[in-house]
């Protein structure tokens, strides 16, 4: 009898397993598909109890492709809540919340991400780009220049530069681009192309 039961469980747990894993194929396949409805319906069966880390990209991203901002925002907490010390999370809540033009909110949360600015290199590029990515220049800049605040061993003027012509300041842009030239002579190729890319495309 004992041993039944134990096939029992066995060949049960192997089901169910399996039945997930299909759901989250077919999710997706749903997502990359750009059917994000119905990727949504499945990830939100598959992530009942507790979210899975691995479906916050596309259940995330599907939500806000549909600009369904405040779930997307929903998304993004549950999972900076399970990862506080990915800023990321925390990031898109915030990029959410910018898109539902709740500008207070978003100053709060964007407050406190500064705080948790520790000046390392990686945690400060990451967040940059990921403000960068939802056209946020002006947070990915300060963020920045407040890592070069706190570490003096950093260096993004390239970075900046590049955020200043993005948001329409070309005379900061030329001047980050002359100060890195005089920092680091080394970057004369790179930094000659960029700036006679944005003359030819500024004229």
């Amino acid at each position: 009898m004992l041993m039944k039961k134990i096939i029992f469980l066995l060949l049960f747990s192997y089901v169910y397993v399996s039945s997930q894993e299909s759901m989250e194929n077919k999710a997706y396949q749903f997502f990359l598909n750009g059917e994000y409805q119905q990727a949504i319906a499945l990830y939100k069966k598959l992530n009942r109890g507790t979210l899975n880390a691995k479906h916050y990209y596309p259940y995330f991203n599907s939500n806000f492709k549909l600009q369904q901002y405040a779930e997307s925002e929903k998304i993004a907490y549950k999972m900076y809540k399970k990862s506080p010390k990915n800023l990321v999370y925390l990031v898109e809540a915030g990029a959410c919340q910018s898109k539902q033009n709740n500008q207070k909110k978003f100053e709060n949360t964007f407050k406190e991400i500064k705080k948790k600015i520790t000046g390392n290199k990686n945690q400060t590029i990451n967040i940059a780009n990921t403000f960068s990515r939802y056209s946020l220049y002006k947070q990915s800049l300060e963020i920045y220049e407040l890592s070069e605040n706190i570490n003096n061993f950093n260096d993004f003027g390239y970075n900046k530069a590049q955020l200043y012509g993005l948001i329409g300041n070309f005379e900061k842009m030329i001047s980050e681009y002359l100060d890195l030239l005089e920092r680091n002579p080394g970057q004369k190729q790179v930094v000659t192309i960029n700036i006679q890319r944005f003359l030819d495309n500024n004229g």
